[in-house]
């Protein structure tokens, strides 16, 4: 995003339910958002429901809103607590491919000497709570299915292992599909459409498993084998429009089978599958077989814009356990306000910049203001009228590293006034 660029974020009064169908579909990078726990708060709108099963079936009308308004590679980050993470988790997957469930371990920050929220746990009668102190929140990580889908190669495996009563580690080292064998194997790979098998790794799977498919007729069925991307379409058309067929590219580029040499790898038809991206050397080399040149990096970018972000490095938590501080109490502060840090963390990791966040629970405005804090564009949903103003307070105040321009407005999204 270029400086100067104005950043657009607004807070719209309502509730959720009620503003989200006015959201385009697939118009969102990030979901970021803390809904109600089911009374954990002594606060109106976390006791409005007379029991869990009302609040997981209204948390169902949530998730079909984010499926919709989703885009195809966006990621949704949603918080739950301990007793109805679960619950939260099983009705998310009923939309989304469910990624993790994340533990926020506030216990586990190195808080100052004498800040209270060090101990705080120890003002409870644990004798009377019977049960351990909860300690920790957390958040069910989660994509759009088919963003990485697996194959119907894959899937074929899958049904025949599991009637074969066999595990993939059992199938992996029965085929010898190794990898990483106490977690599968290729197996693993196969089945989650990471990998696609070649024709020998998928008959030989297959025969272990007692099971017979026809592999070309799986290769070319409907709605193929993986998710193609700009790069080996590109490589496709240019060898469609010679005559060639990937056997031939293989050859031309001495991807060879060693037993025989007048057989390819299937290099080529992984490539254009999209199960592999070929090299930059291999992608002019291929299309200069075929009397083409093409932009490498281009097309690369473009595949990487088609991809789900997820950016993340040592220096940062990248585990399932995040060691966040919770809020230091202040004057004002919102009863369920969570660290600037941790949702800058997710902001960056799992968003671009010019994505747009939308948080439809947005309570002080956190989350708008690491996303607007970091190049993004904003969506807060606010029921409170006072919590709005707030939200706008505090995003308004935001003064972005880039220093970018902002441009706020309070009109109900898509609004031409």
């Amino acid at each position: 995003m270029a400086i100067g660029t104005m950043i657009d974020w607004r807070i719209v009064q309502g509730d959720c339910l009620d503003v989200m169908p006015s959201l385009p579909d697939s118009s969102v990078g990030l979901i970021l958002t803390d809904p109600p726990y089911y009374r954990v708060k002594n606060e109106p709108w976390d006791k409005q429901w007379d029991s869990p099963a009302k609040f997981i079936e209204w948390f169902g009308l949530l998730c079909a809103e984010w499926q919709r308004a989703l885009k195809p590679n966006g990621s949704l980050y949603v918080f739950a607590s301990p007793k109805m993470a679960a619950r939260v988790e099983c009705k998310v997957a009923e939309f989304f491919t469910v990624l993790q469930q994340i533990v926020w371990n506030k216990a586990g920050y190195d808080y100052a000497s004498g800040d209270q929220r060090a101990t705080a746990f120890r003002a409870i009668d644990v004798g009377r709570l019977r049960q351990f102190f909860e300690h920790s929140e957390r958040i069910v990580f989660a994509e759009q299915r088919g963003a990485n889908s697996s194959s119907v190669l894959g899937e074929a495996i899958q049904q025949a292992r599991i009637s074969a009563g066999l595990s993939t580690t059992e199938l992996a080292e029965v085929t010898g599909a190794y990898g990483n064998v106490n977690h599968g194997g290729k197996v693993s790979n196969w089945e989650n459409g990471t990998s696609l098998p070649s024709e020998e790794e998928f008959c030989r799977a297959m025969d272990a498993c007692g099971a017979s498919t026809n592999y070309e007729d799986l290769c070319t069925a409907e709605g193929g084998t993986s998710c193609p991307t700009p790069i080996g379409t590109a490589i496709k058309a240019a060898r469609l429009a010679v005559g060639m067929n990937a056997t031939d590219i293989d050859i031309a580029l001495g991807y060879v089978r060693t037993k025989n040499p007048a057989r390819g790898t299937e290099l080529c038809r992984r490539w254009e599958e999209g199960s592999s991206i070929p090299s930059m050397g291999d992608f002019q080399r291929a299309m200069t077989v075929c009397g083409k040149s093409g932009d490498y990096a281009r097309l690369r970018a473009e595949y990487e814009s088609l991809r789900r972000p997820f950016s993340v490095t040592a220096d940062v938590p990248y585990t399932d356990v995040w060691d966040f501080p919770t809020v230091k109490p202040y004057a004002g502060k919102h009863p369920c306000e969570k660290p600037l840090a941790m949702l800058e963390h997710i902001v960056t990791a799992s968003s671009r910049e010019g994505d747009t966040v939308l948080d439809c629970f947005c309570g002080s405005g956190a989350t708008g203001e690491a996303a607007v804090k970091h190049g993004r564009e904003f969506i807060g949903i606010e029921l409170s009228g006072h919590w709005c103003q707030r939200s706008e307070e505090r995003i308004g105040e935001v003064e972005n590293p880039k220093q970018l321009s902002l441009a706020a407005t309070a009109q109900p999204f898509g609004s031409t006034e």
